[in-house]
């Protein structure tokens, strides 16, 4: 892939990214404050992270993993938890 390929897709990406739903801001607060998280130094900066397993768990013992009535769960599946971080990741919730 040349340099002018990977910047139009970058920029068809962007093009593509927009707000973020109430849902979503929901669920990373959620994620943020409720997920554990290790710390480390990167290049002289504190960083706190988390493990991707972890955030699945806790996304699947979240109200958005139980039905209400009338309505479908959010996360049924540990594929569906990570098919929904994957998708947050791009609404730029997380980086890396």
């Amino acid at each position: 892939m040349g340099r002018l390929h990977v910047t139009r897709f970058f920029s068809l990406l962007l093009q593509e990214v927009s707000e973020p739903t109430k849902e979503e801001k929901a669920v990373a607060k959620y994620l943020r404050f409720n997920c554990p998280t290790k710390s480390t130094n990167m290049m002289g900066h504190r960083v706190d992270y988390f493990i991707a397993s972890k955030a699945v768990d806790c996304l699947l013992d979240s109200k958005w993993a139980k039905a209400k009535k009338g309505e479908e769960a959010l996360f049924t599946t540990r594929e569906s938890a990570v098919d929904y971080c994957n998708s947050v990741y791009f609404l730029y919730l997380f980086h890396h």
